[in-house]
């Protein structure tokens, strides 16, 4: 006979597993709605910081994932880039201001 938890407050096998299966469904959505989020972005030539922090927490629950790892190196290699220029332009904006200075 089946023992509800309602009678022991311990759940059987059978509620066990109706409850994990409802926690996978939930995590699939969630994944689903971020995987959607990611590609459209991506796709549309998004290389923000936002983005690889997207990628970054689907790739913490799914590290097999090969296609976001290339994605995410594609992200830092703009980020890193624009990053460069940035300080590029900041050192030239120094230089121009000391030697106005003189």
């Amino acid at each position: 006979a089946v023992v509800s938890t309602q009678s022991t407050g311990v759940k059987t096998t059978a509620e066990k597993e109706a409850e994990r299966a409802r926690e996978r469904e939930k995590k699939k959505i969630v994944y689903l709605g971020a995987m959607t989020t990611i590609r459209n972005l991506y796709s549309a030539g998004d290389r923000s910081a936002k983005l690889l922090e997207m990628v970054g927490g689907v790739l913490e629950r799914i590290p097999e994932f090969s296609t976001l790892w290339n994605w995410r190196r594609e992200i830092l290699r703009v980020l890193l880039e624009e990053g460069q220029k940035e300080e590029t332009v900041r050192e030239e904006t120094v230089g121009k201001k000391k030697k106005k200075k003189k």
